[in-house]
């Protein structure tokens, strides 16, 4: 509420647009000055962005949370953008390109842990485009350190093999993860 408040003071005709894992789970987090992006937010986002500057309606968009004349809605959930189409980051649009970066490989779990409020099917990109991703990054921008955010980059043992064979014949990387 606090930041939303602010946005408001200094830009009071700006949508707000919120998201992250959260959001999904935890209602609070949404707030009622915003439309929150509920799931990967890849796709949705941009048909968000598209309607909102056309002025279209946003009802038919799914995976949206937002709160009309005081009543939260929700849209209807669908898939939501295969992890392979999503963006690689331009890293090169920062004004100095960063030495270490995330990259996401795997999003979901296939693990139904107790204590876990992580949301979401499993999906892997193959290894090929992540290792183009980081040897893009390697090339362009000179980075060197990946932080794969995957919530358990060994959940497929044969992918994550795959992804270390291809790791070591490059040679020349520095990256941490989280495993189980």
């Amino acid at each position: 509420d606090e930041i939303t408040g602010l946005v408001r003071r200094l830009s009071p005709d700006s949508r707000i647009i919120a998201g992250g894992p959260g959001s999904e789970w935890n209602i609070s987090l949404r707030p009622a000055e915003a439309i929150t992006v509920l799931g990967p937010g890849e796709s949705t986002l941009l048909s968000l962005l598209k309607a909102l500057k056309a002025g279209d309606d946003i009802s038919g968009i799914p995976n949206l949370s937002y709160y009309e004349k005081g009543i939260l809605k929700e849209t209807p959930r669908a898939d939501n953008s295969p992890l392979d189409l999503a963006p690689a980051p331009a890293w090169g649009l920062s004004p100095v390109p960063p030495k270490r970066v995330s990259l996401q490989g795997t999003r979901g779990c296939r693990r139904s842990c107790g204590f876990c409020s992580y949301s979401g099917d499993f999906s892997a990109r193959g290894v090929r485009p992540v290792m183009d991703e980081i040897r893009n990054n390697r090339r362009k921008w000179g980075i060197n350190f990946f932080r794969f955010t995957d919530s358990d980059i060994a959940a497929d043992k044969g992918r994550a093999m795959e992804l270390c064979r291809a790791l070591e014949a490059d040679g020349g990387y520095s990256w941490t993860c989280f495993a189980r």
